[in-house]
């Protein structure tokens, strides 16, 4: 049996399966590609089965992952943004003070970042980060979307070493489903 999932490929942007209009796009008037084979996919947008894509051909070699396309999803989207606003944290702070261990919370504060561009999977001194924002400075923050894991130690420190700040934008918590740019799983 084909996979079936919830991203497909139109005029090279992810479409999540919620994003049709079950009126016009059934089937391959949906007017879909694979987003790792790169086939023809066929939209199943009936009353009973959960709404999916379904290669129209089957082809026992492509299985896409719906983590990845998540990934991907959430990664192309955020690549399109010109700002970001990071939330306010508390974070637990320890500091040795004249050998007296001070332990509090401290509140980073939130701030908003507008940039003159975001690109996604633009390759940089030996890493390659999900999205990278540049300033109107030319300053370059590097964005990683953890679904599955967070980011290694290894890269981590490649972040810090090439970007003048990284964040890792945490999405573990969607549906595996996916996610629609209207806001419906």
């Amino acid at each position: 049996m084909p996979a079936s999932f919830a991203y497909g490929s139109r005029g090279g942007r992810l479409v999540h399966v919620h994003e049709l209009d079950k009126s016009q796009d059934r089937g391959l008037n949906c007017g879909c590609e694979c987003p790792e084979c790169g086939r023809l996919l066929q939209a199943h947008l009936g009353p009973q089965k959960a709404w999916h894509f379904q290669h129209h051909v089957e082809d026992a070699k492509c299985n896409p992952q719906p983590m990845t396309l998540l990934h991907a999803f959430v990664r192309d989207e955020l690549a399109t943004r010109k700002s970001l606003r990071i939330p306010a944290v508390k974070v637990l702070s320890e500091l040795d003070v004249f050998d007296v261990k001070v332990v509090e919370f401290v509140t980073v504060p939130a701030e908003e970042h507008v940039f003159k561009s975001a690109t996604a999977e633009l390759r940089g001194e030996g890493v390659q980060p999900d999205v990278v924002f540049e300033h109107d400075n030319g300053v370059k923050l590097a964005l990683e979307v953890r679904y599955s894991h967070a980011v290694d130690e290894e890269k981590h420190a490649r972040l810090k070493t090439n970007y003048q700040a990284a964040v890792e934008f945490d999405v573990s918590d969607l549906p595996a489903s996916g996610i629609s740019r209207g806001g419906r799983y």
